[in-house]
């Protein structure tokens, strides 16, 4: 059955690759995007695990079924939940329409200044918290700190700024003065990314502007270009990982791996993260086999913790996740870590992560597979808002795909409160443009009007 399943997410994704591409004309659709991590993560990398034999001192034949199964099912649910939320008709390209050319407003522009500084200025307070750049970068993977979590997470912040700007950019209204801020704001990711070598904040920023400069014009790459752009992106995150020991300020850059194909199998021997059972599909395994042994779920409190807990200062409450109920957060996010030698005899590596089906499963158990249809259907629900009717549609899309690695990597924990933070920025300005005169959509046509 491991096989059986191995393969068949394999066969599904394709199938779903090929009818969103046919169907909608869109490599920007959601699928476009998630499935290739999709195929990594549940197929390439058991596949050459399983080939090699490195599967055998974790899981036996047995663990192997019903693991798999478990993500197959999931990767259905998600394709189904996609297709249902994006529709299945062609998208409509060329034709800007008044609620994204309101994105070009000097009111958007203001908050997008107003924003940017604020967060740009929280991650200058955590660099020099560490004694600067040399400090904070330093050391292989470095970066700045806070013992205040909203300064940590201030940085953040900087993607919705960037994501406001963008549109005067596109619209080549913009002088010198202008494409200085926004390269401002665009530096504490690329230092977190490529001097730091967290994949994370480079996936973020280089998603960020190639998908803003195509969906504010409501145009798209080449299906050709769109792959190898993909692809040097992606090749340039696995480089990151894989040395990220040896990428820092000071480095003599000497002996870079340049072979990045091990680390998705969790063969790099450089670093203990990345040890076997550091492995995504490993740990997801892991966590999954872990919470069925023990018979522990979370029944959606960590998720909860991560609305209502985690904004509250640990100043103002120290035992915070503690007293909730949920003491496991403070430890590889719940999902397991050292603790899977009592029930599986191995230790999971700590700082891994299992995986978005697996981290569902061990929150809401065969919830998980209908939960996967329901992120389905929002990121298609949410493609066919921004390309219907844009505005600021458009950036809750960008937002859910710059999220999309965490998400398919990691857990809903790394998701949610960045979800938030990313979002609130965008509804919030949205909501008092509408309220102003001066910045409703319907004044674009009026202006229209006036000049002919």
């Amino acid at each position: 059955m491991f096989e059986f399943y191995l393969w068949g997410v394999l066969i599904i994704s394709i199938i779903g690759l090929l009818m969103a591409f046919g169907l909608t004309r869109d490599c920007f659709h959601p699928l476009m995007i998630l499935l290739p991590m999709i195929l990594v993560i549940y197929w390439y990398t058991p596949w050459v695990l399983a080939r090699d034999g490195q599967l055998d001192p974790f899981l036996d034949i047995e663990q192997r079924d019903f693991v798999q199964t478990i993500y197959f099912f999931g990767v259905v649910a998600l394709l189904l939940g996609c297709f249902a939320g994006s529709g299945l008709r062609q998208a409509s390209f060329g034709r800007t329409d008044r609620l994204t050319a309101a994105l070009s407003s000097p009111t958007l522009r203001s908050a997008g200044y107003l924003v940017g500084a604020l967060a740009l200025a929280g991650w200058c307070v955590t660099i020099v918290g560490v004694g600067g750049l040399s400090q904070a970068f330093g050391a292989a993977y470095g970066g700045g700190w806070s013992d205040y979590g909203y300064l940590r997470d201030a940085q953040l912040a900087l993607f919705p700024a960037i994501m406001m700007l963008m549109p005067t950019l596109v619209n080549k209204k913009s002088g010198p003065g202008f494409k200085m801020v926004l390269f401002l704001f665009a530096i504490p990711s690329l230092t977190q990314g490529l001097l730091g070598a967290r994949r994370g904040p480079t996936f973020m920023l280089f998603a960020t502007l190639g998908m803003t400069w195509y969906l504010y014009r409501n145009r798209r790459p080449a299906l050709f270009r769109m792959a190898v752009s993909a692809t040097c992106l992606g090749y340039l995150i696995l480089f990151l990982v894989t040395n990220r020991n040896s990428i820092y300020i000071g480095s003599s850059f000497t002996g870079l791996d340049y072979d990045v194909v091990g680390v998705l199998t969790g063969t790099q021997a450089h670093t203990e993260q990345y040890g076997s059972s550091g492995n995504e599909y490993i740990y997801g395994a892991g966590s999954i086999l872990n919470a069925e042994t023990s018979n522990h779920f979370f029944w959606g409190r960590r998720y909860l913790a991560e609305i209502l807990v985690r904004p509250v200062p640990r100043q103002l409450w120290p035992n915070k996740y503690a007293d909730f109920g949920v003491p496991e957060l403070e430890k590889n996010a719940g999902t397991g870590g050292k603790i899977f030698h009592e029930t599986l005899g191995w230790d999971g590596s700590v700082g891994s992560a299992p995986g978005i089906i697996a981290d569902l499963w061990i929150e809401i158990r065969y919830g998980a597979i209908p939960a996967m249809a329901l992120i389905g259907w929002l990121y298609g629900r949410s493609w066919r808002m921004a390309i219907e009717k844009g505005g600021f549609w458009i950036l809750q899309y960008v937002v859910a795909v710059v999220l999309s690695l965490y998400l398919i990597m990691q857990t809903m924990e790394a998701v949610i409160f960045r979800f938030l933070i990313l979002s609130a920025p965008i509804w919030l300005i949205w909501f008092l443009m509408r309220r102003s005169s001066r910045s409703l959509p319907g004044q674009v046509k009026l202006r229209r009007l006036r000049v002919a």
